[in-house]
């Protein structure tokens, strides 16, 4: 899995992930994208979230593509 934002709304986080996947290209092709709510006080933020690469070589690759195209992303352990 790798992750490219935390955002304030569901609907901020879902646009984030459609204009990744506009840039992402291939890379994103097999990829699942979906929004993980979670508290930090009395807030609630939306993860921006890509799913379903092969292994953790792969969602840094698709990391280092995304990192060139001005996003944030890091590839988290399952």
């Amino acid at each position: 899995e790798i992750q490219i934002a935390a955002a304030p709304t569901e609907s901020d986080a879902l646009a984030l992930l459609d204009k990744a996947r506009s840039q992402g290209g291939q890379i994103l092709a097999g990829a699942s994208p979906y929004t993980e709510p979670v508290k930090k006080d009395a807030t609630t933020l939306y993860r921006a979230r890509f799913a379903g690469f092969a292994d953790k070589r792969e969602a840094r690759a698709a990391c280092a593509h995304l990192t060139k195209q001005k996003f944030a992303c890091y590839a988290i352990a399952e």
